[in-house]
């Protein structure tokens, strides 16, 4: 609803992750674009991890990285980084 929406859009602009005027654009902000950049890394390399090396078909693997992005710990997250790094310049062999 449109209630929830500005709701939504306060609460980021009072994290100061975007800048909007009442009903104009929105833009992120640095900070947003960093946050919204490392989601889109995590997400990506959890799609990357469950399609192309389980096989799992890439409608499941967006729709599961979409969870899995926000709760993985950056503990795992760098494991993950780490193993598709190896594994990228391994199989290019």
């Amino acid at each position: 609803s449109r209630s929830s929406v500005s709701i939504a859009l306060n609460n980021l602009a009072e994290k100061n992750l975007i800048e909007h005027e009442q009903y104009g654009h929105v833009i992120l902000t640095a900070k947003g674009r960093r946050i919204a950049n490392n989601l889109e890394r995590r997400h990506q390399a959890i799609k990357y991890f469950l399609a192309e090396i389980l096989g799992i078909s890439a409608d499941i693997a967006d729709e599961d990285a979409c969870k899995m992005e926000h709760i993985m710990s950056q503990e795992s997250l760098n494991a993950l980084y780490q193993f598709l790094d190896y594994y990228r310049k391994t199989a290019k062999r």
